[in-house]
């Protein structure tokens, strides 16, 4: 069979050309799948689509699986006079092909639209890759002879906040970016033909991904590539900063001899990745952990994200807290009490606040690791819930990022390699507890199994099962910031 080159295929080819080709011959060579909400983000599309059937219904579907017969079957709608169609399938000559989520006939002729489960805010912008997405379909559909007049993007409204119940009409918006989509015309017409001829090698292309910063890397290189000791390391470091290094020559963090391209976040990255022994500046340690009063909250949210908002007051996309924990120490006592929503019939986040409001206390420290998740999410509440605006507010006026002890430089170990992340600090500050132990390990780990326990097919004993490893690992995070929060006091001579 021919090869068919889908806007996947493309995307893929855009990233990389040496992924495109991977992933087309040899996707076993590709490192597998690990993010647990892989699954659900699917799920979500799926869902979303549906809901675009909704607003827009009547269409015929086209659900052959045989590529050839879903394009003949989408041939004999549009000779039957069919004026939306869902799923209509198109495939060139040389082999590309596009699925249209919708096309519908309209007053100026066929308009194409792409349904995403993201979201567009007010000033209209939409992800530039559902541009190319978008500039992909049109092309493929009018290489096969159907002009297409219009191209629209179906995308969740930002602005919109679910009532008592889902209004799909205003859930869902169109953004017309037909002007957009012919700007990318020229460079569309290059990318597909080097797409084209790159597929059709018998060896990969060679991967293009060596001036990106490492998070941007094509899987390939990222299964091929120890970044460990080179400039890809630098935490935050950016790809204008790894351009220019490496149009220096300077690939190994040991050959860089000119930092003043690095702003100071970045220096300090770099300094702690050059580290052979521990770093502690004891005054500066000993008047931040002074700052921290008794009693003392460690607090840890865990959120959700859903492109459909489930309950009232959401907005789509929102993250959205469902658990917490919260470690306290007091000067001669201490306890631990946590919150897990765990009925799917309620909306979560009013029975999350008042528990939360009912069990921390208004004196004293509220120590969270990386301060600005947890500040972002009670500011959202608080805009929500304005009934608890005055607490969450106050939460943020006490709120001590723990964090600050790594990013500050007030602590570092070689072990660290520069990273400031409470999965890395733990095994050389808090030892005896270890993140691998668990079942549930991630923040997306917990995402994936609270919505698997909230599904009304999921069994008893495994929504249990379900909630005891959500409760384990939220606990975790916050029992080891207390651990953490102790050995630095001994570090600083503090009692």
């Amino acid at each position: 069979m021919a090869l068919r080159m889908k806007k996947t295929d493309f995307q893929n080819y855009r990233v990389c050309p040496a992924y495109g080709w991977t992933a087309q011959h040899r996707p076993h060579d590709l490192p597998p799948a690990t993010d647990p909400m892989e699954q659900w983000r699917a799920r979500f599309g799926n869902e979303v689509d549906a809901l675009a059937r909704e607003i827009l219904p009547g269409g015929v579907l086209i659900d052959a699986l045989d590529m050839d017969v879903a394009v003949e079957q989408t041939l004999n709608a549009i000779e039957r006079g069919v004026t939306r169609i869902y799923q209509g399938t198109f495939i060139t000559d040389e082999g590309f092909l596009a699925r249209a989520d919708i096309l519908d006939l309209r007053r100026d002729g066929w308009t194409l639209i792409e349904v995403k489960s993201s979201s567009v805010g007010e000033d209209g912008k939409v992800d530039r890759d559902h541009l190319w997405d978008a500039a992909f379909q049109r092309e493929v559909i009018e290489r096969v002879g159907l002009p297409v007049a219009r191209v629209v993007l179906l995308l969740l409204n930002n602005g919109y906040v679910r009532g008592a119940t889902l209004d799909v009409s205003h859930l869902l918006v169109e953004v017309d970016v037909t002007d957009k989509v012919q700007a990318l015309a020229a460079d569309l017409h290059v990318e597909m033909g080097a797409h084209h001829a790159a597929l059709h090698q018998e060896a990969p292309p060679a991967c293009q991904c060596a001036r990106k910063t490492k998070g941007n890397w094509c899987p390939v290189r990222t299964a091929a590539v120890d970044p460990r000791g080179t400039i890809y390391e630098i935490p935050w470091i950016r790809a204008k900063q790894v351009e220019a290094f490496l149009d220096r020559g300077w690939m190994w963090l040991e050959d860089v001899d000119d930092t003043s391209l690095l702003n100071d976040q970045m220096l300090a990255g770099f300094e702690n990745l050059l580290l052979t022994e521990e770093h502690i500046d004891l005054p500066q340690l000993r008047a931040f952990l002074e700052g921290i009063s008794y009693p003392v909250h460690f607090l840890d949210y865990e959120t959700v994200v859903m492109p459909i908002p489930r309950f009232r007051n959401v907005r789509p996309n929102a993250q959205d807290p469902f658990q917490f924990s919260l470690h306290v120490e007091e000067i001669d006592t201490a306890w631990h009490v946590e919150f897990l929503h765990e009925d799917p019939t309620l909306a979560h986040a009013p029975r999350w606040l008042a528990a939360l409001q009912r069990v921390i206390g208004n004196m004293g420290s509220v120590v969270v690791w990386n301060a600005s998740f947890e500040r972002s999410r009670n500011r959202e509440m608080a805009e929500r819930y304005p009934e608890y605006a005055t607490f969450l507010l106050g939460l943020n006026d006490r709120m001590i990022d723990l964090m600050d002890v790594v990013t500050k430089r007030m602590y570092v170990s070689p072990a660290f390699r520069g990273s400031a992340s409470l999965k890395v600090v733990q095994p050389v500050l808090a030892p005896a507890l270890d993140y691998s132990d668990l079942w549930v390990g991630d923040g997306s780990g917990a995402q994936a199994a609270w919505l698997e326990a909230m599904l009304p097919e999921t069994t008893h004993a495994r929504r249990n099962t379900l909630f005891s490893a959500l409760r384990t690992y939220c606990g975790y995070d916050t029992e080891v910031m207390v651990v953490i929060w102790k050995r630095l006091r001994e570090i600083a001579g503090l009692r």
